[in-house]
């Protein structure tokens, strides 16, 4: 038997999905309950502008925006 020719076990796939679920409560949990400081507002556009300006930037010049007249022919299989 070679791989992908027989099915997963599905205790591990039931234990991932259990998995799953709990550590996106968790997230979900903690998501809602941070209070952001200014200090890491601050930082977090400090950090994320010029990252989010590339993005931006690329979109603009993408098809989506520009039509016919786009020269990004990347932005949709650029993984962000």
């Amino acid at each position: 038997v070679d791989f992908g020719e027989t099915l997963p076990d599905a205790n591990v796939l039931k234990a991932a999905a259990d998995a799953l679920v709990n550590y996106s409560g968790e997230l979900a949990g903690a998501a809602q309950a941070w209070q952001p400081t200014e200090a890491e507002a601050f930082t977090a556009l400090v950090v994320m502008i010029p990252t989010m300006n590339e993005y931006f930037n690329s979109w603009r010049a993408s098809r989506f925006i520009s039509g016919e007249a786009a020269t990004q022919r990347d932005f949709v299989a650029i993984s962000r």
